[in-house]
């Protein structure tokens, strides 16, 4: 396959439908890898590196709060949510939108964001706060596109 030049916002549909987390948008310095990455994507058994007695102690005593989860949005949303809205399961704040993009690709309105381990299952429905209105959101399988390799 050949590269060739592309737009930030081709770019930033194509990190989000494949779910990749970028750095100042899905985490920064306070989030856990566990929390970002699959658990799939970190080593328990490789040698010494920094932050693994962190990795460690999550690993053993338990999950983290919060998790990146892909976000399938309503196809009729006035405007893509922005960093920062939340998520709600009912009436309690649940999480937050990260990246949110429109793919051309899947023909929907999809997201990122953190959601809180007690209501980050797949096929969790939420309710995005875009005031004056809440509109449902549900909690879809990642990536959305297969990486390519």
């Amino acid at each position: 396959t050949n590269g060739r030049f592309c737009g930030w916002q081709a770019l930033e549909t194509a990190r989000v439908e494949a779910a990749i987390p970028r750095f100042g948008a899905d985490m920064d310095e306070t989030n856990l890898a566990s929390e970002v990455l699959d658990t799939g994507a970190i080593s328990y058994s490789k040698g010494c590196y920094i932050g693994q007695e962190v990795i460690a102690r999550v690993r053993t005593y338990g999950q983290v709060a919060k998790a990146l989860r892909g976000l399938r949005l309503p196809d009729d949303l006035p405007a893509l949510p922005i960093k920062g809205d939340k998520l709600f399961l009912g009436e309690k704040e649940v999480g937050c939108i990260t990246s949110a993009v429109a793919s051309l690709r899947l023909k929907a309105n999809i997201a990122l964001g953190y959601v809180r381990r007690e209501a980050n299952q797949t096929g969790t429905e939420l309710l995005l706060q875009m005031p004056p209105r809440k509109f449902p959101v549900k909690i879809v399988e990642l990536p959305f596109v297969p990486r390519s390799v």
